[in-house]
């Protein structure tokens, strides 16, 4: 009967049929006739199956977590061990980068000190100018092209003595190429030689080689400082020489038709050019020793008859070097305390009260280098009081955003015109009006310069100046030109001459002037210079007497820039001839 009837082994069903035989008189174990030994068995065994399932499922999480943690365990060791391989490769290559970079420190180290010994072993000399200036020539001879000099206090070094052609102290080449004479104001040894004073050298990293002060009022420059009796005699001298100036005496006058009856020369004097040793032996020009003696007499009578005794000159003391006019600037050295006063020594030995000057306060004006968003056309601010504007949140309108600097440069993005009125406006946002400010645009290269070569052109319009390199604007600014009268030149010119310094006057016009040592000055054409300076903020405007003016930082800027290139020591230098600097482009 197998198969018959399915039986529930569930212990509440077993009771049951258990229950059910006791009732019908049969007490005994059921006979279940559909399952077999083995089945029954299996049933008997697997009774507690709950328990044992929850114990084999905890145990396949245990070996699961134990798995998991051994995997976790396994990745960060890896992990660990790749962190440590990276770090290791790391530290490899950091230490091979920097035994790389102390190996070429080293061999940079052997460079220049092989170049040093090299330096040290063709120049074993040092050199010092203790003249003002002393020049120098293309070849060791007293006739050679005059190709630099040096300023008092310059340091340098030199050769060995390479001759003495016209020189009997000896010729020297000098650092950058040239030839010093060693007599003519030139100290040169085998270790520094020194003076007192020595003038402090010019900062030529600095915005003004030099410090510079003006005179207020009319003053005094004396070659030491003077004691108060030698101040007042000068005093009364130029005050006596003022009035002579003024005031000139009226002696009476030798007229034209007078001198003719005097034009009887004595015999100069002997040895002279003219003198009567050239003519000795011509019967034509004997003269006799009385009719020289009468000739003699006959003059001394009429001069006495027509010119009354001249007084003796009136002049200022030796110690006086000049007389400074107001506006007239110096170049400070140093501050001297003597005799109870204090005295500015000036760049060129002279000694002016320091009561009586007035310190420079240059601009400070910068042009841009041009790279990144500072790209031509560039503006500069050249009016006071200009108002900057900005556009409203619309754009439609514009408002007002307080004033603008002078000088300050805008890169220009846009150039438009709103309610007939014109306006630039800048790559930060900030807009003025066009007429306040000078506009540097590009231009191009002009056929008389080469591909590739340096130029800088000076727009005479609008009194800007950019460089260029090659056809790449490098920088630009806003600059003086001469004003009217004095009007700068046009056209194509080279840079002749580069000085440190140079003074610059004019002692004879009706409005004298004379500045010390105007720096970074590049002679373009004849007395025509791009150069600093310092006694004006007016750049954007007309003023100079023809020249290029610059803001000190700019020229200073355009000096390093330009050719030829000052060496080490001097303080100017002229291209050659057949090989100027760099090109001077000028334009209306």
């Amino acid at each position: 009967m197998q198969g018959i009837l399915p039986v529930s082994t569930h212990p509440h069903h077993v009771a049951f049929v258990c229950l059910m035989a006791l009732v019908l008189g049969s007490c005994s174990e059921p006979e279940v006739l559909s399952f077999d030994d083995a089945a029954l068995t299996t049933e008997e065994s697997s009774t507690p199956a709950p328990a044992a399932a929850l114990a084999s499922q905890e145990a396949e999480r245990a070996r699961l977590i134990q798995e998991q943690a051994a995997a976790a365990e396994a990745a960060r060791v890896a992990a660990a061990a790749a962190q440590a391989a990276q770090t290791q490769a790391a530290a490899a290559e950091a230490q091979r980068v920097d035994e790389a970079r102390r190996a070429a420190e080293e061999a940079e180290v052997a460079r220049q000190a092989a170049a040093r010994a090299e330096f040290e072993a063709t120049y074993p000399l040092h050199g010092l100018t203790f003249h003002f200036l002393s020049r120098i020539r293309a070849q060791p001879r007293p006739e050679a092209r005059v190709v630099g000099y040096t300023r008092r206090g310059a340091r340098f070094r030199v050769t060995e003595r390479v001759g003495t052609n016209g020189c009997a102290r000896g010729w020297y080449e000098i650092v950058g190429g040239g030839y010093v004479c060693r007599e003519h104001g030139y100290l040169i040894a085998r270790e520094p030689p020194t003076f007192e004073p020595v003038p402090a050298p010019p900062a030529l990293d600095s915005a003004l080689p030099y410090a510079y002060a003006f005179a207020p009022r009319d003053t005094v420059q004396y070659w030491r400082v003077p004691s108060d009796e030698e101040e007042q005699l000068v005093r009364e001298t130029l005050t006596a020489l003022h009035a002579e100036k003024e005031n000139p005496t009226q002696n009476e006058a030798i007229q034209p038709e007078d001198e003719a009856a005097l034009r009887v020369e004595a015999p100069p004097p002997p040895g002279s050019e003219g003198s009567e040793e050239e003519g000795a032996g011509d019967p034509a020009l004997a003269v006799t020793d009385g009719l020289a003696e009468s000739l003699a007499g006959a003059l001394a009578d009429a001069v006495s008859g027509l010119v009354a005794e001249e007084p003796e000159e009136l002049k200022l003391p030796d110690f006086v070097r000049m007389e400074m006019l107001r506006g007239f600037y110096v170049s400070l050295d140093d501050v001297v305390e003597e005799n109870g006063s204090r005295y500015y020594r000036t760049i060129r030995g002279g000694y002016v009260d320091a009561t009586k000057l007035e310190r420079n306060d240059p601009s400070t004006h910068r042009g841009v280098v041009l790279g990144d968003e500072w790209q031509l056309p560039v503006a500069f601010v050249f009016r006071r009081g200009v108002r900057q504007l900005r556009r409203n949140q619309a754009g439609d309108r514009l408002r007002n955003a307080g004033r603008i600097a002078t000088h300050t440069p805008l890169a220009v993005v846009s150039e438009f015109t709103q309610g007939q009125r014109d306006y630039i406006e800048g790559h930060d946002g900030k807009i003025v009006r066009r007429g306040a400010v000078r506009l540097a645009r590009p231009v191009e290269r002009p056929e008389d310069v080469p591909e590739g070569a340096q130029f800088i052109h000076v727009d005479l319009s609008e009194q800007t100046l950019v460089a260029y390199d090659g056809d790449r604007a490098a920088f630009a600014t806003a600059v003086s030109t001469g004003r009217a009268g004095h009007d700068t030149p046009t056209g194509v010119f080279r840079v002749m001459s580069k000085h440190v310094s140079t003074t610059m006057d004019d002692l004879e016009s009706d409005a004298p002037y004379q500045i010390e040592d105007v720096p970074w000055t590049m002679y373009f054409e004849g007395n025509f210079a791009l150069h600093g300076a310092f006694w004006h903020t007016q750049f954007g405007r007309p003023r100079s007497h023809g020249c290029v003016n610059l803001a000190p930082a700019d020229a200073r800027w355009l000096f390093g820039w330009t050719e030829p290139n000052l060496p080490p020591g001097w303080h100017g230098m002229f291209a050659p001839v057949h090989d100027p600097g760099t090109y001077v482009y000028i334009t209306e």
